[in-house]
């Protein structure tokens, strides 16, 4: 998996104040009811993430990258893959992710996306993916959603930055041993919000 339970997003220098935070229901527009985590703060900046967990959905890690996000002015939603074949819920390190996964089609994560994005408002939009998700996030840049920008850990963007030697799973702040990888990441997936906003 990309993250434990036990990992954690980078930390702010100067964290801004969450106003709302937690799990929701949105409903797509075939009528698919679904999971998400959102993460609303306290003074927006107008930019809206849709986070693209990996294999597992709506697990606790992007729960606390979600708060991340708000922290940084960011309204944001994390949404989960299985509201068709698995229902709702927040998904645990038990969940049974692959026999749900081949269900997954691209156009349903569009549709979920929006939602997700429509749940946060109006303003630029930014889809932040990680593993399975970062591959949707790239697909997303040619959705008709309108994206300010998408940016995947892990696959092949535009902009590229290499970490040599770095393990999969190194954007997690209690891996000490890639600590400046992961503080990078995060500064440069800020930059990059900040400078296509």
């Amino acid at each position: 998996m990309c993250h434990s339970t036990d990992s954690r997003p980078p930390a702010l220098p100067n964290p801004g104040v969450i106003a709302r935070s937690g799990a929701l229901e949105l409903t797509s527009a075939d009528g698919t009811v679904f999971s998400a985590l959102e993460a609303i703060p306290a003074e927006p900046t107008g930019v809206r993430i849709v986070l693209l967990p990996d294999i597992r959905g709506t697990h606790p890690y992007y729960q606390a990258l979600a708060d991340r996000f708000a922290q940084a002015g960011f309204a944001t939603a994390a949404i989960d893959y299985y509201g068709r074949t698995a229902g709702v819920g927040v998904r645990d390190d038990r969940f049974e992710w692959r026999r749900h996964l081949p269900s997954v089609r691209p156009d349903d994560v569009v549709a979920d996306v929006e939602a997700a994005a429509a749940h946060l408002g109006e303003g630029p939009l930014f889809t932040v993916g990680f593993c399975f998700g970062g591959g949707q996030s790239w697909r997303l840049a040619a959705s008709d959603l309108g994206v300010s920008g998408v940016i995947g850990f892990y696959g092949l963007p535009y902009e590229r930055q290499v970490y040599e030697g770095a393990p999969h799973s190194f954007f997690d702040a209690t891996y000490e041993e890639w600590q400046d990888a992961c503080d990078d990441a995060w500064s440069r997936t800020l930059a990059f919000i900040g400078k296509h906003r």
